[in-house]
């Protein structure tokens, strides 16, 4: 069983992607939520997820700054970078 972290800044962001995880046959027993960078550093700090699935741009940390950092505490930890944006630069 895994566990998941999702982080958007958007309350029905988290809560569609919620829904589509739990809805599916996927192996998650735990769903844990951030709505912003800085408070996803200090879930993925004392949590054990196994996947985060992270929202690009957000208030303050972006999900890419914030990905750096849990990258150094949690090494192991996957994520999956999501975004509504049609561009990137």
């Amino acid at each position: 069983m895994y566990r998941l972290l999702i982080v958007d800044d958007e309350a029905i962001e988290r809560e569609a992607l919620k829904y589509i995880v739990q809805k599916s046959d996927l192996t998650i027993d735990a769903i844990e939520e951030a709505c912003n960078g800085q408070e996803a550093i200090s879930v993925a700090a004392i949590s054990e997820s196994d996947i985060i699935i992270m929202d690009i741009k957000m208030p303050g940390l972006n999900g890419i700054e914030s990905s750096k950092i849990i990258r150094k505490i949690k090494a192991e930890t996957k994520i999956i970078f999501l975004t509504a944006f049609d561009e990137l630069d």
